[in-house]
């Protein structure tokens, strides 16, 4: 059973790594396969742009490509995926996200998202994320 309050959100760098069978991060990402056995996955618009853009420097068959979005995200029962509500309210946050935490602009974005969605843990092999896990307020997995 899914338990919807235990929420991961789903960076790219972590899905590519699970995808990619020669990727350095192959291994540790099947590894914590299983802690997310369980768990509502969330990705977003932004992550799946990222995912499509790092799986096109490994696979150039772009049919190969919609094919692994579609069975390893879309077709998934517990994995939502996340945008913009009030367009020009939602910038308003995550520019405020963006300056109180220094992030770059993409992963203030992934982390706007995550707190909107009340989301504290995130898949992600990104430094930003892993070594700025207290100042944040998430715990990266």
């Amino acid at each position: 059973m899914i338990d919807k309050k235990s929420k991961v959100y789903i960076d790219a760098s972590f899905f590519v790594a699970l995808q990619v069978i020669n990727h350095p991060y192959h291994k540790q990402a099947k590894a914590k396969l299983s802690v997310f056995k369980n768990m509502g996955l969330y990705f977003s618009i932004l992550t799946i742009d990222e995912v499509l853009h790092a799986l096109s420097r490994y696979e150039k068959d772009k049919n190969t490509i919609k094919k692994i979005i579609e069975e390893s995200i879309l077709d998934v029962k517990n994995v939502e995926i996340l945008g913009l509500v009030k367009k020009s309210q939602s910038i308003r946050k995550y520019l405020r996200v963006w300056l109180r935490f220094g992030l770059k602009p993409r992963d203030a974005l992934h982390l706007y998202l995550m707190k909107e969605n009340k989301i504290n843990k995130i898949a992600s092999f990104d430094s930003d994320f892993i070594n700025n896990q207290k100042l944040l307020k998430i715990k990266a997995l």
